[in-house]
């Protein structure tokens, strides 16, 4: 399931606990966690807007134009964090959903603020 591969968007070092960015990230970390693998930054959702589909015909639909951009180390990794290392929008390690988490989504109702 994409859920448990999907991290919480908390950043208490930059301030950025209860606002999640509108950017995307993925992002491939070392078994360590230390190092990043490749990082993607991106406007791109998962899905089929985003990443087109197939038409009846056979025709590619794609509804939304997408930018990103993908950092990729020299096979050793990226260091995270640091004077010298990357930085990512979120706390290292990702803090994983808990059972009593819920990832956000667009048809629920929220009452509390974003602030």
């Amino acid at each position: 399931a994409v859920v448990s591969t999907q991290s919480t968007g908390v950043s208490g070092e930059y301030g950025r606990s209860r606002v999640v960015p509108h950017i995307k990230t993925y992002t491939r970390l070392s078994p360590d966690r230390k190092k990043v693998a490749w990082f993607l930054l991106t406007s791109a959702n998962l899905s089929k807007a985003a990443w087109g589909a197939r038409t009846a015909s056979g025709a590619l639909r794609v509804l939304s134009y997408e930018l990103g951009v993908l950092f990729v180390g020299d096979g050793r990794g990226l260091d995270v964090g640091g004077e010298d290392g990357m930085i990512v929008p979120y706390s290292t390690p990702p803090k994983p959903y808990e059972a009593t988490d819920n990832p956000w989504l667009v048809n629920l109702k929220y009452n509390k603020l974003d602030t």
